[in-house]
């Protein structure tokens, strides 16, 4: 049983100080996710909350992941961090490969990258990326990660995607695995068919247990082993060291924790000191445990 603490906003020194904590308390991974800015207004909803409001206020700081974790990584020796998720389809493939294969080569292996399609049109619009093709850049995108971290000259000729031969340094030597995110049916398929792994957003249990039973369908017609593909997720009612142990029996390989009360309002009313005890109290009465 593996455990990872995600929590987004606060203060900058919440991030290391947590992760630092989290690092002796037992956990196995850290995540952070990406919020690039707040559109004043969004034309689709959020997919995460029961209404399909942001209930967040504007000014609720994100700070970059993969900045981040770099600062995360350089506090710590054995805590492992992902991102949960990038936006991918709103950044170049080759830029995040470069970032990725950097923060696999100062972590010496302990990164994964957890990426999404993103979800908000305006996005995609401010950025002057194609909201329409996010999906299929999105593929792309993993296959030039792919390609990119063999470390040898390659070349890519794609519908999104197009370059001659290029040889981005330093390769990835061994795994650096992939996560997708998302919820709905084709972002689960996504996951089965090229990714490493799926990184869902801590639910009810029907919700929960909905996602992880069509992972294990969707292996099994695949023919892909359910032990080598990693399914990283959590239930808000989850408490004691039982309930983990019933999300460990449903499927989750990893399950997410956070010391926030509310993770989708994201608010900012625990200090540091407060995150950091809340991780010294998982570790004594769960980690300690299992």
């Amino acid at each position: 049983m593996r455990f990872t603490i995600w929590h987004s906003t606060g203060d900058p020194d919440d991030y290391i100080e947590t992760a630092i904590a989290a690092e002796q308390a037992g956990f196995t991974s850290t995540a952070l996710h990406e919020s690039v800015f707040y559109p004043k207004s969004a034309s689709a909803p959020y997919p995460y909350s029961d209404d399909g409001e942001r209930h967040w206020e504007p000014d609720a700081p994100f700070l970059d992941p993969m900045v981040t974790l770099a600062a995360i990584f350089a506090s710590t020796t054995t805590l492992r961090a992902y991102t949960y998720v990038l936006k991918f389809p709103l950044h170049h493939p080759l830029l995040v490969y470069k970032r990725a294969a950097t923060l696999h080569a100062i972590s010496h292996g302990r990164f994964g990258l957890g990426v999404g399609q993103a979800v908000w049109p305006e996005e995609f619009e401010y950025t002057q990326t194609d909201f329409a093709s996010r999906r299929e850049r999105l593929l792309e995108g993993i296959e030039i990660i792919r390609l990119a971290g063999t470390g040898e000259m390659f070349e890519y000729h794609g519908q999104h995607y197009d370059f001659g031969p290029l040889l981005s340094s330093p390769g990835i030597p061994g795994d650096m695995p992939i996560y997708i995110g998302g919820h709905k049916m084709p972002s689960l398929r996504m996951a089965v068919d090229v990714a490493d792994g799926w990184v869902g957003v801590p639910s009810t249990w029907e919700e929960t247990e909905r996602c992880v039973k069509r992972l294990h369908e969707l292996l099994d017609e695949r023919g892909r082993s359910r032990e080598d593909f990693e399914i990283h997720g959590g239930a808000l009612e989850a408490k004691t060291l039982e309930d983990f142990r019933r999300l460990e029996d449903m499927g989750l390989t990893d399950i997410v924790v956070s010391p926030t009360p509310d993770y989708a309002t994201h608010a900012g009313e625990l200090t540091t000191r407060d995150k950091v005890e809340w991780v010294e109290r998982f570790g004594d009465k769960v980690l300690a445990r299992v």
